[in-house]
């Protein structure tokens, strides 16, 4: 997947990734995105990918030609996030809001997609919310530190470019605010025809930016 993208660090824990097609980037996986719901999978008619085993990371870059970025590419996402340099760019801003979300199970991740109207502000140009998935454990870390769960929020403006914010979980108090897309997860099949719908206040789902980190990187899935 020929995927460019610059992450934001933000101090709460939460990081941004800004992403656009780009043949000199690259990609953690085969497929743009994140969260394992599954450990293996194919989209379209392109060959299956996995986690592990003959199709696993090693061998990404091999099985497709779309695939030649996992093996090519030159900043390939996660990483671990060295400590920041100082830079005055300003905190991206989260304006996401609405009353429900469809979530689904793809085979490789599962999803909850975004009502119209939510978005994050990054250098004054806004990035439509389209989906929040997760990832167990992070695959991202902090300066060698890693989470429990990581989840990834999507989003996207005119032009076509990637803007995805990570949020890290640690253990705490149960989350009343989640706890419908916990539900919905826990029911939903693989497969993109099979969504439930999540009652969910989507402002509530999302800690303040209070800070952020930019490292140039991909998307992954």
């Amino acid at each position: 997947m020929n995927k460019r993208s610059v992450a934001f660090i933000a101090a709460s824990c939460t990081v941004l990734a800004l992403a656009a097609c780009s043949s000199g980037g690259g990609s953690s996986s085969p497929s743009a995105s994140s969260s394992e719901a599954a450990q293996s999978g194919s989209s379209g008619s392109l060959p299956a990918w996995s986690y592990s085993g003959a199709n696993g990371p090693s061998a990404w870059g091999s099985l497709s030609p779309s695939y030649s970025a996992c093996s090519q590419g030159k900043e390939q996402s996660p990483i671990d996030v060295p400590p920041p340099t100082a830079g005055n760019e300003p905190t991206p801003t989260a304006n996401y809001h609405g009353s429900f979300g469809m979530v689904v199970n793809d085979g490789h991740k599962i999803q909850m997609t975004a009502p119209p109207g939510s978005a994050v502000t990054v250098n004054g140009k806004a990035y439509q919310l389209e989906q929040v998935h997760f990832h167990a454990p992070a695959e991202t870390l902090i300066s060698g530190k890693t989470y429990p769960i990581e989840f990834h929020w999507v989003n996207k403006n005119a032009d076509g470019t990637v803007a995805a914010i990570a949020t890290f979980v640690t253990p705490g108090a149960a989350s009343p605010a989640w706890q419908p897309f916990i539900d919905a997860a826990g029911k939903v099949q693989p497969g993109e025809d099979d969504a439930i719908a999540a009652t969910v206040n989507w402002a509530k789902l999302i800690t303040p930016l209070t800070g952020s980190l930019r490292y140039t990187g991909s998307l992954t899935n």
